[in-house]
């Protein structure tokens, strides 16, 4: 009779509490777990939400997916520095100069258009600063791209697809 009363009392407590936290971070706990099977270091969130914080349309487009749309679903920091949207949800089109062949002028071409630009991207940077900082993320993308076609070869789980598309349970918006 004590068990059935503790095992009434527990449902009980278990039903009035919140179930949607309890259910996130169980869920949360177990997309960790996945990840980490799955050969991910726990520096997995801190790790991607550094490639994506000032990743465009047009880096997507040439690191790892030509036809991807502006609806890309790709959060990055917004580079209009006036704006109160902090974080977009789309990584979007930077104005990169398509004439240049490679991405290095691109990037220098877009660093010196808004050098004088106040609120444009990283405030206190020089000039060099900014350049040194979209060469670093250029390298971290291109290493990332060879990663993003082996997956494509050999695709992981439908889990481990679930836990690092859902940027709320693996963490990376925490970041």
């Amino acid at each position: 009779m004590a068990t059935l009363f503790l095992l009434l009392a527990l449902v009980g407590t278990c039903l009035t509490g919140p179930v949607e936290v309890l259910h996130e971070d169980l869920l949360r706990g177990v997309c960790q777990d996945t990840l980490r099977i799955g050969g991910a270091t726990p520096y997995f969130a801190r790790n991607v939400a550094h490639r994506l914080h000032s990743l465009t349309l047009e880096d997507i487009r040439y690191y790892f997916k030509r036809d991807v749309t502006q609806d890309n679903g790709v959060p990055t920091v917004n580079k209009d520095l006036s704006s109160e949207e902090r974080v977009l949800s789309n990584a979007p089109l930077a104005g990169l100069d398509s004439s240049f062949s490679t991405p290095a002028l691109r990037y220098l071409d877009l660093v010196l258009r808004k050098m004088d630009d106040a609120h444009y991207s990283i405030t206190n940077f020089s000039i060099l600063e900014k350049l040194s900082h979209v060469y670093h993320m250029a390298e971290l993308w291109q290493h990332a791209s060879v990663h993003y076609s082996s997956l494509l070869l050999n695709p992981p789980s439908r889990e481990m697809c679930t836990c690092v598309s859902d940027l709320h349970l693996n963490t990376i918006t925490q970041e």
